[in-house]
């Protein structure tokens, strides 16, 4: 088999996630390790899911041009990054497999088979891996080849100096929560918190089900953009969505929003939405990476801030760090067009191929080009969540309990007649 073929890449792509996965099983059998296993598993999972995304995409280019291959090539080359990593993680996979016999086996899983230290070189190169999988998606070559390069050397020279640097570079719990501050104090999770408050029990269940949003969620990364009507509920169901993928995926794959507002302008600069989804994501992924911190260091060397660049660099390293991560901006049609919508759309566009984005607005014209080859769903309150909202309000209404408790017929003639003109808003 052609190991630079589609078929070949694929194949090679699969026999690495059927590595990752017997790790995860062999780690699974140990009992009371320490907590490098809850580290080193979840990043496995997270690689599995990160990898068949890969396969997925790959199996999609067909038998397209030569050129959309030469990334992967660079990739799947002999010695190159998938085989590397591939050769580690079935070495892992077979340290932790159970031994022979009962005794053996008991053994096996009562006996933590790394070394100090070992498990942060691990993360760091599959770090390293998806890192150079994301250039790939970008479509830059020449980077990966430099990349390759660095990583061959220092591979085949000294994993142990790469550690060190790692440790170097390590972080107290204190700096962490001051690098985080330094990125941004624009903060959307108080008016998550007031529009989950406001919505009703069951309300937008029948969008979460919908094909359209679980398609979404299953194909690779893609743009959906939700559009409406003034009143349809737009905001609601964007903190609906919000709390869905953060309960159902938040431990494998990050959420970070931004809730635009027309009325706080001044504040919702491209800069600071940039760097508030920055810090939504940092945050998430727990550790902050070597970039953020020597970019930190520097500038506060200096007293000064990142360019735009540097920021709109940082946050798309961030995407790529670990599983594609989700991202919602709600209500795009309220930042201004008057230059900030398209700075924000080029950044969104930057993002497409390592993160799946959800976006919102009013249906407009200019939208409606922009987003003309992206997925799309038109946001309608639907009967069932008109009516819970209207018996909603009349159980907490004492003048209208009053006014009806002598008549629930009436009582119902009235929600329907406000559901039957509601027509969607």
């Amino acid at each position: 088999m052609d190991p630079f073929s589609v078929v070949g890449i694929v194949a090679n792509v699969g026999q690495l996630i059927a590595a990752a996965a017997t790790l995860i099983r062999g780690l699974n059998d140990i009992k009371n390790a320490p907590r490098d296993r809850a580290r080193l598993t979840l990043e496995c999972a997270t690689l599995v899911a990160f990898l068949t995304q890969l396969r997925y995409a790959v199996e999609d280019l067909g038998g397209r041009s030569e050129p959309q291959l030469n990334g992967l090539h660079l990739l799947a080359t002999n010695g190159g990054p998938l085989e590397q990593l591939t050769n580690t993680i079935e070495e892992l996979a077979d340290k932790v497999k159970p031994g022979d016999g009962r005794a053996g086996r008991m053994l096996k899983a009562l006996t933590w088979p790394f070394e100090k230290g070992e498990v942060d070189s691990i993360l760091v190169r599959i770090e390293r891996f998806k890192s150079l999988v994301s250039l790939h998606q970008d479509g830059d070559h020449f980077r990966i080849s430099l990349r390759m390069h660095d990583d061959i050397v220092e591979v085949k020279g000294d994993i142990d100096m790469s550690l060190k640097d790692y440790k170097a570079k390590n972080v107290t719990e204190q700096e962490r929560r001051e690098i985080l501050g330094w990125i941004s104090d624009l903060n959307f999770s108080r008016k998550q918190a007031d529009n989950l408050a406001r919505s009703q029990s069951g309300t937008g269940v029948w969008f979460l089900e919908s094909a359209t949003f679980k398609n979404w969620i299953d194909m690779p990364p893609r743009i959906l953009w939700c559009y409406g009507q003034p009143g349809a509920g737009k905001t609601i169901l964007a903190s609906l969505i919000i709390s869905h993928l953060q309960h159902r995926y938040g431990s494998q794959r990050k959420v970070a929003y931004v809730y635009l507002n027309y009325k706080e302008h001044e504040s919702q600069t491209v800069e600071s939405l940039v760097t508030s989804l920055l810090k939504q994501l940092a945050y998430a992924n727990g550790p902050l990476s070597e970039d953020i911190i020597s970019t930190f260091r520097r500038h506060s060397q200096k007293a000064s801030r990142p360019t735009f660049e540097e920021w709109s660099n940082l946050l798309h390293s961030e995407a790529a760090r670990f599983s594609v991560p989700f991202i919602v901006v709600d209500a795009l049609d309220e930042c201004p067009e008057d230059g900030v919508r398209d700075a924000l759309m080029r950044e969104v566009r930057r993002l497409q191929s390592r993160a799946h984005i959800l976006i919102t607005s009013r249906f407009v014209p200019s939208l409606e080009i922009e987003f003309s080859h992206d997925l799309k769903a038109e946001i309608r309150a639907a009967d069932s969540d008109v009516k819970e909202y209207l018996e909603e309000r009349i159980r907490n209404e004492g003048r209208l309990i009053r006014l009806l408790k002598d008549d629930w017929s009436l009582k119902a003639t009235v929600v329907e007649s406000i559901v039957d003109n509601a027509k969607g808003m």
